[in-house]
């Protein structure tokens, strides 16, 4: 249990003796009393989906803890960075237990004589152990459309937090300018505009808020059914399992000798959580998803000769409708009472041996409170509903950002959790999370001195960050929801971006930084969201398209310039761009051998205009990607005496967010707010910097 999750009191925890059935029980059985760490069974009861009787069973081993409630002590009760292991090591542990029960009850069985042929018996066990491997399969595969579930509530849950901030923050606005307005009836003309706006924003979050709750209903209804068909499926395998042993004792008993064993089949792939854009398309699929797994369940049933489920009778709620409950009165209610929660109508839990499925979830209190016994009121993940009783009290009204504290409950737990085993808690990802919550900073390497791009125009204490790629960086953070004041620019050069990421001095680099096959070696990227041309600021000759520059002789001379191919009749001309650039790379592939290297672009500025103390310049060119060399041109105070050449070097240079190795978590997120960006808002963040003869592509998102 949490630190923050203690109660103040706790009763002596005194379990009986472990008594399971098989060693692989008892085992179980104490690894599950390690982790509730001495809690009574009264708080277990409390605080997880089941009775005290059902409870005092699961810490003798006389029974086996279902799978929801296992991931759910995990989730509760072992701190974050442990959870992954022990989800693990319970997971095995749970699955040994019951094929050794299912092996212990054949074994115990009637030894009846078989009343079939060998040949019918090891039809039936083929039968049966594939109908295990086809649950097995269905399992997994239903476990990883849960977490991508999970992590898409998640992001709805986030979206509902901070909508509920903006409308409250509108709110307290426009009551703050109520009390203005009858203190200053002479402004009361200019007060009531700006309340007309603030109620058209307050509108437009509401509606917003409205929309995400929405949305979050029909993922809380999916995920609910996942986790009814997990439970169905898991309760196959075994039933499966239990049948092959059976056949396979019988087939022993008529051959003398044992089949062979069958294949454990194979683990189906990652389920990716939806992006915003595409939550209608993933239901669609889930749903297809879901009714798959159903026939292949009903399929499952038939082959190893189980009767087909009826279909559930009953109500069906209708998302946004209001539910009457009926109401149950008991002498028992405090003690069937989760603190906090909304009266749920649902079966009781000393009902979940029977009951061939678990039931439909319900809404749960937010993650974090704790009730008379120290648990966070966290829902449970499946299994049967403890039922809260009290008086009736008619309808349940749906208030505003109810299904957000839902939301938090369920999805709020799991936002750092349940990961993909891919996708780790990394030291970026957790700055985002701190970031997110006001407590720390999110740092964004940008390039210093790009004028037009990526200025600071203030001082390193008190720094004043503009340009184009500072404002994108502000939308990709404004998108992940990361305060202003919670953002830190640090200041980078294109040699030391690939050793800072990796360092992990900056969590992200937006900083004109190509995508090439050689830095992807080095580090990740998420994109790309711009495209630009390599090319060549010269100085002006005499004549239009003219160039200043060196002949071979050495001499300056004035030459018509419109592409690279002009520079190539002369491979020596002393050339300038910066470290571990593309631009380095290219000219050296074209055959330049003037190339100097330098660390920034402003020395390379310096070198084309102004004289190195002879009658030349130390460069005649500086190359670099155009969008860099136009901002560098409009910002020199001889920058008419400059001419960048029409045709561009090589390939197209596309920008990509730079990204440590290994941070696939935080990639999906910026490749979310890559796309949410319109293609106009982008060409509008460069256009005052692009070359009037420029045109700008916006390039497709290739690297998400």
């Amino acid at each position: 249990m949490h630190d923050d999750e203690r109660p103040t009191h706790r009763l002596t925890a005194r379990y009986r003796p472990v008594a399971g059935d098989t060693a692989e029980a008892n085992e179980l059985a104490e690894w599950l009393r390690a982790r509730v760490a001495g809690h009574t069974v009264r708080q277990l009861a409390d605080g997880f989906p089941c009775s005290r009787t059902q409870w005092s069973e699961f810490l003798r081993g006389r029974k086996l803890i279902p799978l929801s409630v296992l991931d759910s002590v995990v989730t509760k009760l072992v701190p974050r960075q442990d959870q992954q292991l022990h989800r693990g090591l319970g997971h095995e542990l749970l699955r040994a237990a019951t094929d050794a029960d299912a092996i212990r009850r054949a074994e115990s069985a009637p030894a009846a004589s078989p009343g079939g042929s060998p040949h019918e018996y090891e039809m039936r066990l083929d039968n049966a152990r594939q109908g295990q491997i086809e649950a097995q399969e269905t399992v997994q595969s239903l476990t990883l459309l849960i977490y991508a579930f999970i992590r898409a509530m998640a992001d709805l849950n986030q979206r509902c937090r901070t909508l509920e901030a903006e409308r409250d923050q509108v709110r307290l606005q426009l009551h703050q300018q109520e009390s203005a307005t009858t203190a200053n009836q002479h402004r009361a003309a200019q007060i009531r505009r700006r309340s007309a706006e603030r109620q058209r924003r307050l509108a437009e979050a509401e509606r917003r808020l409205t929309e995400t709750e929405r949305r979050h209903a029909e993922f809380e209804e999916r995920l609910a059914r996942a986790r009814r068909e997990q439970q169905q499926a898991e309760e196959l395998r075994i039933e499966a399992f239990q049948q092959a042993e059976e056949n396979r004792r019988a087939f022993k008993q008529l051959t003398g000798r044992d089949s062979p064993a069958g294949s454990s089949g194979e683990a189906p792939g990652q389920v990716p959580a939806p992006e915003p854009s595409e939550y209608d398309r993933f239901l669609e699929i889930a749903d297809a998803e879901l009714d798959s797994h159903n026939a292949r369940m009903d399929t499952i049933r038939e082959q190893i000769g189980l009767p087909a489920l009826t279909a559930p009778t009953g109500p069906r709620t209708i998302v946004g409708q209001v539910v009457r409950t009926s109401s149950t009165d008991g002498a028992d209610s405090a003690d069937n009472t989760l603190i906090g929660q909304n009266p749920v109508p649902g079966p009781s839990a000393d009902d979940a041996d029977n009951a061939s499925g678990a039931p439909a979830e319900a809404p749960a209190p937010v993650a974090g409170k704790t009730d008379r016994h120290g648990f966070g009121a966290e829902p449970p993940e499946g299994g049967p509903r403890r039922r809260r009783r009290g008086s009736g009290r008619g309808p349940v009204s749906a208030l505003a950002g109810t299904a957000c504290l839902a939301l938090l409950a369920v999805g709020g737990w799991f936002l750092w959790i349940h990961e993909p085993a891919s996708f780790p808690e990394t030291e970026a990802l957790v700055a985002l999370r701190n970031a997110q919550n006001g407590k720390g900073t999110f740092r964004i390497g940008v390039k210093d001195n790009q004028p037009g791009l990526s200025t600071n125009e203030g001082t390193k204490e008190k720094p004043r960050w503009i340009g184009a790629e500072i404002e994108y960086a502000r939308h990709i953070a404004e998108f992940m929801r990361i305060p202003p004041e919670n953002i830190h620019f640090e200041p980078l050069g294109s040699n030391t971006r690939e050793t800072l990421l990796r360092n992990g001095d900056v969590h992200m680099v937006v900083g004109t930084y190509g995508i090439s096959d050689k830095r992807k070696k080095e580090v990740d990227f998420a994109g790309p969201y711009y495209q630009t041309k390599q090319k060549v600021m010269l100085r002006k000759g005499q004549g239009d398209d003219e160039a200043e520059f060196r002949d071979e002789s050495g001499a300056m001379g004035s030459e018509i310039v419109r592409s690279v191919a002009n520079l190539k009749d002369n491979p020596r001309i002393p050339l300038c761009t910066v470290e571990k650039s593309t631009s380095l790379d290219r000219l050296k592939k074209e055959g330049f051998t003037q190339v100097a290297a330098l660390t920034d672009y402003e020395d390379c500025m310096e070198g084309l205009q102004e004289k190195d103390g002879s009658d030349g310049y130390r460069y005649d060119g500086v190359v670099t990607d155009e969008i860099i060399l136009s901002g560098l041109k409009n910002n020199s105070p001889d920058g008419d005496k400059l001419m960048i050449i029409r045709d561009g070097l090589g390939e197209a240079e596309q920008y990509g967010i730079g990204l440590k190795k290994d941070n696939g978590a935080l990639k999906e997120k910026i490749c979310e707010a890559i796309r949410s960006i319109e293609a106009d808002q982008v060409e509008k963040i460069y256009e005052e910097i692009s070359e009037e003869t420029s045109t700008q592509v916006i390039p497709d998102p290739t690297e998400c």
